[in-house]
């Protein structure tokens, strides 16, 4: 990938997608394979919002039952077999277990008829995978297996346990950058550290934006024919900057969430670990579950959810939030015995929430929202697209561009991006670990980053190039190692690499460095 900011404002383009994370990838990857031609622009790096604030988790869906969604059920079964069969490199199962509580709706009798009804809706899941990418049928077992594969956690008011499987990824910012050069191999052009402004709109149209490049400074258009606005948390920013009380919809308002990594807690599965917190659910008010899973060689564990007010950009993760996330892990698994020097990395974010039935609580939308403003506030070539979930981005992408054919007066056609593996599937490549330092693999996967990957800060590449930062082995030594190798790419001198490393220094307030204290 190139970032060539002439090419996006010397062409009008069927579609511009705003917004860099996994529904602006997804909707951007759809539409070039569809031979639509597309931009898509981000205002930071990419995948650097809530798209890398990820339990690395493809649902199967079997959790909406207790919602009675069936539909939502069996899209997510789909998505699940789509996803391990195009990016078998970074998805595959993973085995979950979830006590069962009482003997109501989280009961051993009513999971077991969960199980059983969720393989009849399911029953093509594995259709077309290899044996290696399979799903097995999921099973209920007793008290007493779910103790000796659980040592120490509190059995009171559990009565057995149920497994099935999801499917894990291994990298969520690596699929995000393989969706785009996927794009980009379809000649769609991308840019990150590119900032929409403002909507360009004349008579009822919007007509693209004017955008800001953040790393030169300088303000250019970008015109296209239908404007997608994916900026996840941003989208109503963008939209009343721009267009103000034209704008009809009430966008839904946000939640914070937070993801923590610790060291490895459990092997081999994902746990459910009932809170203190109910859920959403319309059978039954049980406790929501957070969820212990093992990722590469450390747990990750989460999610919280809390109501968040305010501006997008003025977002961060405070103690405050990760002191009470550890009570409450600790309170409910006691095994985990966490304190804040045994957190790795906090993933936090921003996502759409909705009024929840517990005072404290937070709601979350069921399914995506695709806002076709035409329609609603007859403001005509712009769509809005309000993600709820990781696992079903492929398939709103999907829905959204054939909703853009149609504006641009164009039969929608079936797309290819449910078949065609990412890049990467071919080829699969590790990243180098840390351990590496300065071996030749650790400075291949920095110049492969710069080069092939639109790295252009020092935190592009040790946040979201690579997992070392997340897996806890980051280490002044290779923050000075990459900064290095990525002064001789870009042309930094010493004031510049040194200022790109004491910013990356400075980002790791919830980051465990192994040579900082």
């Amino acid at each position: 990938m190139k970032r060539d900011l002439d090419a996006l404002s010397n062409h009008c383009f069927d579609i511009l997608v705003i917004g860099g994370g996994i529904y602006g990838a997804c909707i951007a990857r759809d539409a070039a394979m569809r031979g639509l031609s597309v931009a898509l622009i981000e205002k930071s790096d990419f995948c650097s919002g809530t798209s890398h604030n990820s339990l690395k988790i493809i649902h199967n869906g079997i959790r909406y039952l207790q919602h009675l969604d069936v539909q939502r059920v069996r899209e997510s079964i789909v998505e699940r077999r789509i996803w391990l069969s195009i990016a078998p490199h970074l998805v595959q199962p993973l085995k979950v277990i979830i006590p069962a509580q009482g003997w109501t709706a989280r009961g051993p009798v009513a999971l077991a008829a969960a199980l059983l009804l969720h393989r009849l809706i399911g029953v093509d899941w594995n259709a077309g995978l290899p044996p290696e990418q399979r799903i097995p049928t999921g099973r209920v077992f007793g008290r007493e297996s779910l103790q000796a594969l659980i040592p120490g956690l509190p059995l009171d008011g559990l009565s057995g346990a149920a497994s099935w499987h999801d499917g894990q990824v291994s990298d969520n910012d690596r699929i995000v950058i393989e969706f785009l050069q996927s794009a980009v191999a379809d000649r769609a052009r991308v840019a990150n550290y590119v900032k929409a402004d403002s909507l360009l709109h004349s008579s009822g149209k919007v007509y693209g934006v004017c955008a800001t490049d953040q790393m030169g400074g300088g303000e250019f258009e970008i015109r296209a024919n239908v404007t997608v606005n994916a900026a996840g948390p941003w989208i109503s920013k963008i939209l009343n900057r721009s267009l103000g009380s034209r704008v009809s919809e009430q966008i839904h308002p946000l939640a914070r969430n937070l993801n923590i990594v610790t060291n490895q807690l459990l092997q081999g599965y994902a746990v459910g670990v009932p809170s203190k917190r109910r859920s959403d659910a319309v059978l039954g008010s049980e406790p929501r579950l957070f969820f212990i899973t093992p990722w590469q060689d450390v747990s990750v564990i989460g999610t919280t959810h809390f109501p968040y007010h305010g501006d997008p950009d003025d977002y961060q993760v405070t103690e405050a939030e990760v002191d009470e996330f550890l009570l409450e892990i600790n309170e409910s698994f006691p095994p985990a015995k966490l304190t804040k020097e045994k957190v790795l990395y906090v993933y936090g974010g921003l996502t759409p929430a909705e009024p929840a039935k517990f005072r404290g609580e937070v709601g979350r939308p069921k399914r995506a929202e695709i806002i076709d403003h035409g329609l609603t506030s007859d403001v005509e070539g712009l769509v809005s697209v309000v993600g709820v979930k990781f696992t079903t981005s492929r398939l709103v992408a999907e829905q959204v561009v054939s909703l853009v054919q149609k504006k641009l007066g164009l039969k929608p056609t079936p797309g290819r991006a449910r078949q065609v593996q990412l890049p990467g599937a071919s080829a699969a490549e590790s990243l180098a670990s840390a351990e590496a330092d300065l071996s030749r693999a650790f400075s291949a996967s920095v110049e492969r980053a710069v080069d092939l990957e639109m790295a252009l800060r020092l935190e592009d590449f040790l946040f979201r190039r690579t997992d070392i930062t997340a897996r806890g082995h980051l280490t002044k030594s290779l923050v000075a190692a990459a900064a290095n190798i990525m002064s001789r790419r870009h042309g930094w001198n010493q004031a510049e690499s040194l200022d790109q490393q004491e910013q990356v220094l400075a980002s790791v307030r919830y980051i465990r460095m192994k040579d900082m204290k």
